[in-house]
């Protein structure tokens, strides 16, 4: 045998040995990590580069994103620092006890804690991880829902200001005189509540049959009966109240005097009925009847306004455009009905189902222009004439006392609203 440290293992110095069984004492056992404090005794742990020092294994380096976080190098570097939300990043960095606003559950990402998920109605929208879940997205318009749903960039029609109600975008304000009526949010405010008479002022207002609505107000209309005689103006006056749908009904004996163009603005409807005396002065009615027209009134002619004894000035004229019939005179007849309803599902005839005769005076009248026979006599004449003047919508009837009981019966009242609010 040779001296100890050259020859075979007994004889080795301390802290050497023949671990490869070359007869030489080459293996040095207390650093070598294949042979740390002996032979075959290696040196191995996960996610470790492992080295030996004095016979005794020890961690030298951990691989990138890996750490030894409980000191033990039985397991080496058992922490994934790039993914442990106990760990993330480094030892002891626990993700759990940030305590940032709203947040349900952490994790680790990329070695850096993040929330994983919010307490229900909050998001993270910021790309500063400390601020938590910080977005209330149930009332927050600029991230309302989801962090990139801005409600102010939506559009809606009228919608002048939004906000954010139980995670979804509605309407906050509307533009003046609109409002959101429906269930769908993106209507928008979709409803004229300044003027629509089903939603006058607000969502559940109807004015009613008629009756307009005017800056959000249900504002009944004006009419003046514009008359030849009192009775004949009376009568006409007591048929409109009875429909209930007119505020202020006025008369005006035509026959006496003509009304003045600001005394017929304060109406918002006229109906002119002649039955036999005339008119003071027809031409400058007819002028004044134009004019009134041509300002946004409505004008209706009835009885022999319309036939032997017509309107004069610019709106009688039979070459102008206001005129919706051409007379030949009048007729006594007998034993009339309502005929045929060219229109029937005209407002025109809205509620009207029957009218009789029993012995009456109505004009003898073609249909020129744009005027459009809605409905006619059984007898033959038209009854109910409409056409398009100046852009506007304009009606005519053909009977001088339509609503009188003792010359026509049936729906006169509801023929005669209708004529009166058609526009």
């Amino acid at each position: 045998m040779g001296p100890a440290g050259v020859g075979g293992g007994p004889w080795c110095v301390v802290g050497y040995a023949d671990c490869d069984g070359s007869g030489a004492c080459s293996t040095f056992i207390d650093e070598d990590p294949l042979h740390c404090g002996g032979c075959g005794r290696p040196c191995s742990a996960p996610n470790v580069t492992s080295g030996c020092y004095e016979g005794r294994c020890t961690l030298a380096a951990c691989a990138p994103g890996y750490a030894d976080c409980n000191h033990s190098p039985l397991d080496g570097c058992e922490a994934h620092t790039v993914t442990a939300v106990e760990n993330c990043g480094g030892c002891s960095n626990r993700c759990s006890e940030k305590g940032w606003p709203h947040v349900s559950t952490y994790d680790c990402r990329e070695g850096q804690c993040v929330a994983k998920t919010c307490e229900a109605g909050f998001g993270h929208c910021s790309t500063t991880a400390s601020d938590g879940c910080e977005i209330d997205l149930q009332h927050d318009a600029v991230h309302c829902g989801k962090c990139d749903t801005v409600c102010h960039t939506l559009a809606w029609q009228k919608v002048a200001t939004y906000q954010c109600a139980a995670g979804g975008c509605t309407a906050s304000t509307c533009a003046t005189g609109f409002a959101h009526c429906s269930a769908t949010a993106s209507d928008g405010c979709e409803l004229p509540v300044a003027s629509d008479p089903q939603h006058c002022g607000g969502c559940n207002t109807t004015c009613g049959l008629g009756v307009p609505c005017r800056n959000g107000k249900c504002t009944k209309e004006g009419v003046l009966v514009l008359s030849d005689t009192q009775s004949g103006a009376d009568l006409l006056r007591d048929t409109i109240v009875s429909t209930g749908v007119f505020g202020t009904i006025d008369t005006f004996n035509i026959a006496a005097a003509t009304p003045t163009l600001a005394m017929l603005k304060l109406y918002q409807a006229v109906v002119l009925m002649v039955v036999k005396v005339g008119y003071a002065d027809a031409a400058r009615l007819g002028d004044r009847l134009a004019d009134y027209f041509d300002a946004g009134g409505r004008v209706v002619l009835s009885g022999t306004a319309i036939g032997d004894l017509p309107v004069g000035g610019r709106f009688g004229d039979p070459k102008g455009s206001y005129l919706l019939t051409a007379s030949s005179g009048s007729k006594q007849q007998s034993n009339d009905s309502l005929g045929i309803l060219a229109e029937p599902n005209s407002p025109l005839l809205l509620n009207v189902a029957s009218l009789n005769v029993a012995s009456c005076l109505y004009s003898v009248v073609t249909v020129t222009g744009t005027g459009t026979a809605v409905a006619s006599w059984k007898s033959g004449p038209p009854l109910v004439i409409r056409g398009v003047v100046n852009g506007r919508n304009r009606v005519d009837l053909n009977g001088p006392s339509i609503v009188d009981n003792n010359c026509w019966m049936g729906d006169g009242a509801a023929l005669l609203r209708n004529a009166l609010i058609y526009q």
